[in-house]
C-alpha cells in the first residue's frame, strides 16, 4: 500500500465499488492515515487534501480536473485559496487557467467550441513538467498551510453542528381543546395567515379514521381520503350534521315488531328473521324460535296478495334457506307451522302483525355490489350505502366498526343512533 491513496482509490471507496478484499485493505489504511481518512469523509475536505496530494506527490502541476473545478466554482474557499497561491508562482498553470477561463467565456456567449480544442489542452497539461516550485521548501510550506486550514475546517464544522443541535427548540405537538369529538386535534388557523409567501392550507373541520384510510373535510368543503364523486356530498353531510338517507321502505315494514311477534306475548313461538326489514339476497335465510316438544316445522312464504310462492319440506331445525329465488323489489310475508303431538301450531297468529320483509331491488343490489368492491375497506361509505338501501342491520354493523376506530369522536356514534332510531 503506497503512503497515501490515489484519487481513484478514494472515489472507489466512497462509491462502494471495491471488491471485498481490496475494501478491507483500504479500510485498514484509512484507520491509520488521517490524511486519506479526511479525503474519504466529505467533499469539502476532499477538495483541499486532493490538492495537497498533487503538490506533495510526483506531479508538480495541478491536474486538469482541479483547474476545471476551480474555473467552474466547484472548489470550496480553502481549496480555491490553494489554487490562487499556486498559480501566482507557476507560469504554466497560470496560462492553462487563462485558457480554461477563455473557453468558459466562449461557451457562455454561445460561440461554438471547436472539437479539437480540448485535446491540445489536455496534452499540454501532460507535457508541461517544468517551471513549478523551485524548491522542496516551498512545497513543504504550502502543504503545511493546507493541512492547517483543513484541520481548522474540521474543528469549526464540528463546533457549528454541536451549537445548532443545542439551540434547536424541542419538538411540540399542536392540540385543540375544542376538538374532543374528533380523533385528531384540529389546528386553529388564521384565515389571513400566509406561510413563506403562500396562502395557508384550509383548516380541517372534521376527520374520522376509516378502516384503512383517514377521511377529512376542510373548511372549503373539500373531502380527502376517499375518491368517489358519488359519495362526496353524502360524506360532507355525514361528517358535518351526521345526516344520512335511510330508505323509506323501513317505515313501511316498521309495523312488524321485530323479535316480539305475537304482540301480547301469548304467541306459541317467535319468528326471528327476516321480520320488518329489507334483505339483500333473493334467497333469504329464515330463522325462528324452537317450540318445546315440536317434532318438525314447515315454512311458507306468500306475496302481498297472500299467494303462496314458496314452501319448505318438513324441517327438524329452526333455520331454512329459500329453495328458490324470490323476485327483487317485492314485499313478502312468511309463517311457520310447528307439528307437536299431532297438532299444528302456527306463528304468527292474530292479533300479531304479519312477519313481512322486502327483497332489495335490482338497482340497489347492483349499486351495493359496486360499493362493496370499490370501498370494501370504508366503514363510512358502506354504512351510508346500506342505510340508503334500507339494510339497517348491515348499516349498524358498519357504523359500530367506525365508532370502534374513533372512540373519541361523536360522529360515528350519532350516525349509529340515526340507524337504530329507524328500526
Amino acid at each position: 500500500m503506497p503512503q497515501h491513496l490515489s484519487q481513484d482509490q478514494i472515489e472507489e471507496f466512497r462509491n462502494g465499488t471495491l471488491p471485498p478484499g481490496k475494501l478491507l485493505e483500504l479500510d485498514d489504511h484509512l484507520s491509520e492515515c488521517g490524511v486519506c481518512s479526511g479525503m474519504a469523509t466529505g467533499p469539502k475536505l476532499y477538495g483541499v487534501l486532493s490538492l495537497c496530494e498533487s503538490l506533495l506527490g510526483n506531479d508538480e502541476h495541478l491536474t486538469y480536473d482541479q483547474l476545471a473545478f476551480y474555473v467552474d466554482g466547484q472548489l470550496d474557499s480553502i481549496a480555491s485559496e490553494v489554487v490562487d497561491l499556486h498559480v501566482e508562482g507557476c507560469r504554466g498553470c497560470s496560462d492553462q487557467l487563462s485558457d480554461l477561463r477563455r473557453v468558459k467565456e466562449e461557451l457562455a456567449t454561445s460561440v461554438p467550441l471547436p472539437v479539437a480544442l480540448s485535446v491540445p489542452l489536455v496534452e499540454q497539461f501532460k507535457r508541461t513538467a517544468a517551471g513549478w516550485f523551485g524548491s522542496i521548501g516551498r512545497i513543504a510550506v504550502v502543504a503545511g498551510i493546507v493541512l492547517a486550514l483543513a484541520t481548522w475546517l474540521l474543528w469549526f464544522t464540528a463546533k457549528e453542528t454541536r451549537r445548532d443541535r443545542a439551540d434547536a427548540p424541542p419538538a411540540t405537538h399542536n392540540g385543540d381543546a375544542g376538538s374532543e369529538d374528533l380523533p385528531f386535534s384540529v389546528p386553529v388557523a388564521d384565515p389571513d395567515a400566509k406561510t413563506n409567501g403562500k396562502e395557508a392550507h384550509p383548516q380541517t373541520v372534521a376527520r374520522v379514521i376509516d378502516a384503512s384510510s383517514q377521511i377529512e373535510l376542510d373548511e372549503t368543503g373539500k373531502v380527502s381520503g376517499i375518491d368517489d364523486p358519488r359519495y362526496e356530498q353524502k360524506i360532507r353531510d355525514a361528517l358535518t350534521t351526521q345526516t344520512i338517507e335511510i330508505s323509506p321502505v323501513t317505515r313501511e315494514l316498521r309495523s312488524s315488531p321485530g323479535r316480539l311477534m305475537g304482540g301480547t306475548g301469548t304467541a306459541p313461538f317467535r319468528l326471528d328473521d327476516p321480520v320488518g326489514k329489507v334483505v339483500p339476497s333473493d334467497r333469504p335465510v329464515f330463522a325462528w324460535e324452537r317450540l318445546a316438544g315440536a317434532q318438525s316445522y314447515v315454512v311458507e312464504v306468500y306475496d302481498e296478495n297472500f299467494n303462496k310462492v314458496l314452501s319448505s319440506t318438513s324441517l327438524s331445525g329452526t333455520r331454512w334457506a329459500s329453495s328458490a329465488p324470490l323476485r327483487r323489489g317485492r314485499l313478502y310475508k312468511w309463517q311457520v307451522t310447528a307439528f307437536k303431538d299431532g297438532e299444528e301450531v302456527r306463528a304468527p297468529v292474530r292479533p300479531a302483525p304479519d312477519a313481512k320483509f322486502k327483497v332489495l331491488d335490482a338497482v340497489r343490489a347492483g349499486e351495493l355490489d359496486r360499493v362493496r368492491t370499490r370501498h370494501r375497506k370504508s366503514y363510512l361509505i358502506l354504512g351510508i350505502a346500506y342505510a340508503e338501501a334500507g339494510l339497517l342491520d348491515e348499516a349498524e354493523h358498519a357504523f359500530q366498526a367506525l365508532a370502534q376506530k374513533n372512540p373519541n369522536s361523536a360522529i360515528p356514534r350519532k350516525l349509529l343512533a340515526k340507524v337504530k332510531a329507524a328500526r
